[in-house]
């Protein structure tokens, strides 16, 4: 539609006259635009558009006051509001555009509007829908790390029970195997990425696991030079596997 100084419609096409909700409806000049939208913040003050209670943050409104004063133009304004649509109040999203023209000598607003209502609800229950399954995974990570911290309890116990060096030596390298899965479980757990974590983070806990657990009397210091790199958990429990191996092998070995 266009508007005149006085953001008055002045002309308008089938669609906006369609969407109004009043196809036959004449648009009269002494009508405003937010007024034959039928936007409530409008209706909720007789001197109309922009002296409702919510107007002075309208985006809608904001933007046709600056393309009038400053003559740049707004695309991209999502307008989110209450119409009063065939006497129905109705929550509606319009994807807004306003560009300065020239009519007859004289500046002219052009207001385009798209309703994108439908596509805001499916992209809402799209993000509902991913904060569930978020929701699940984290709690599958947190069950999987729980079995595996019981399992490794399991070995441990048994380990107390044994007096045989070796029996003792493989629980506890059997444990610190589970250890290092039930690390990548317990992170992706913890992590803002459910799917990733941190390889430097990872390895400076596994390595402090394993230092603890082997109890070495030797004066071993630790040290992590990784990248900033990031891990799925396809890639970071075989990777925790091989460093678990590579640890121990040189705690006991080296």
């Amino acid at each position: 539609c266009q508007l005149n100084p006085d953001r008055k419609v002045i002309e308008a096409n089938a669609y906006f006259r369609s969407f109004t909700g009043w196809p036959d409806h004449p648009i009269s000049l002494s009508e405003k635009a937010c007024g034959v939208l039928g936007c409530i913040n409008s209706l909720d003050d007789p001197r109309g558009c922009g002296f409702g209670p919510n107007c002075k943050n309208c985006r809608l409104r904001l933007a046709i006051e600056d393309t009038l004063k400053t003559g740049c133009n707004h695309t991209g304004i999502e307008y989110q509001t209450l119409l009063m649509m065939a006497d129905v109040k109705t929550e509606i999203v319009l994807l807004c555009s306003t560009a300065l023209v020239q009519k007859d000598n004289r500046n002219v607003i052009l207001l385009s509007m798209i309703d994108i209502t439908r596509h805001k609800q499916i992209e809402e229950e799209l993000r509902r829908s991913l904060a569930e399954k978020e929701t699940l995974l984290r709690e599958v990570h947190h069950r999987v790390k729980n079995n595996l911290a019981a399992i490794i309890s399991l070995l441990e116990l048994q380990q107390d029970r044994s007096d045989h060096p070796h029996i003792r030596s493989v629980l506890m390298e059997m444990g610190s195997r589970f250890q290092s899965m039930a690390l990548v479980h317990e992170m992706l757990y913890r992590s803002a990425h459910i799917n990733e974590i941190d390889l430097s983070t990872y390895l400076q806990t596994l390595t402090g696991h394993l230092y603890s657990a082997f109890n070495t009397d030797r004066p071993i210091r630790i040290r992590i030079a990784a990248d900033d790199v990031r891990m799925n958990l396809d890639t970071a429990i075989p990777c925790g596997l091989i460093v678990n191996e590579l640890v121990v092998n040189a705690f006991k070995h080296a």
